[in-house]
Order: C-alpha cells, then structure tokens, then sequence
C-alpha cells in the first residue's frame, strides 16, 4: 500500500513489524541487529507520547526508542519534515525536554 509522499507501507519479517516506507524499516533492522549485538537495549517501535490532555488530545509518534550508554535516545525516520510535525517536535522538547532526532536517508 503507497503512503503519503511515494512511501510503501512495509513489513519487517525479521521484526515482525510494519513500518511507514521501506527506508524506516531497513533502519529499523539495523537498530534491531545492534540491540542483538549489545550496542543499544531496550528498542521499542512507534511510541506515540501525548502532548495535550483530553479533550483536545494532541500526540506525537517517535518512530524509534532505544538506550544506548545508558541515555534514552529518541528518533524519527522522515523523508520530509512536514511543518506540523516540526511544530510538535518543538512542542515536546520545551514540554519534557526530550529531543526527536530525525534520521534520513
């Protein structure tokens, strides 16, 4: 299935999970190979972290969250940064002091 942008919704048989283009889901491998190697631990995939309460909920999805030295590392996959997203990143960092790295290829 095509997304937004030309990406291909695909799956990660090595995960078992699906991820947003072919691009995140090879990264998403890479970070799973280096968790099995010992270099980062506690990967976890699209963790979405609210912003806003209820009624007017607002949340941002972090594609990938892993500690690595003994820091929580945060980071998103993205072709294109589009300005809504840009706006919540901004958000989440003055929020919780949480940095979204985006990671490109």
């Amino acid at each position: 299935m095509q997304l937004k942008y030309g990406n291909v919704r695909t799956f990660s048989k090595l995960i078992g999970n699906w991820f947003s283009s072919k691009g995140e889901c090879k990264y998403g491998e890479e970070l799973y190979y280096r968790q099995m190697a010992g270099e980062i631990t506690d990967l976890r995939f699209h963790t979405r972290l609210v912003l806003s309460p209820p009624p007017d909920k607002v949340s941002i999805e972090v594609d990938f969250i892993y500690q690595e030295n003994g820091k929580i590392v945060h980071e998103d996959f993205k072709g294109k940064e589009t300005e809504s997203y840009r706006v919540k990143r901004i958000w989440l960092k003055q929020l919780t002091g949480i940095e979204v790295i985006l990671v490109r290829r």
